[in-house]
């Protein structure tokens, strides 16, 4: 399994299930996603390790990578499954649980 280094995150999107019964036809990139690995932090310039506050099985909204506000991610693949490679600061938020339950 891949393992970030600093501050970068593996996230694997989650991906919108499309309507059996409704043809929609949208053309937005996933920005949701759970974070399977994070590396060990962002260092400094006096050399201090600032750990990251997302957390494997963290469940995060981020930039679609389509505006010049975030660069595109980097795909990475493995066993069949996509990940996304990105920094925390492409990460918006964490979904709390029971907000993504109710929407």
């Amino acid at each position: 399994m891949f393992k970030p280094k600093q501050d970068f995150i593996l996230v694997q999107p989650i991906e919108r299930t499309a309507s059996s019964i409704i043809e929609v036809v949208l053309h937005e990139k996933p920005n949701l996603g759970t974070v399977i690995a994070v590396g060990p932090g962002k260092i400094d310039k006096r050399g201090r390790l600032h750990p990251l506050d997302v957390k494997p099985g963290d469940t995060v909204r981020f930039g679609d990578g389509s505006t010049t506000l975030h660069r595109m991610f980097t795909e990475y693949h493995e066993a069949g499954t996509r990940y996304l490679i990105m920094q925390e600061a492409d990460v918006a938020g964490v979904v709390e649980m029971e907000a993504q339950n109710a929407a």
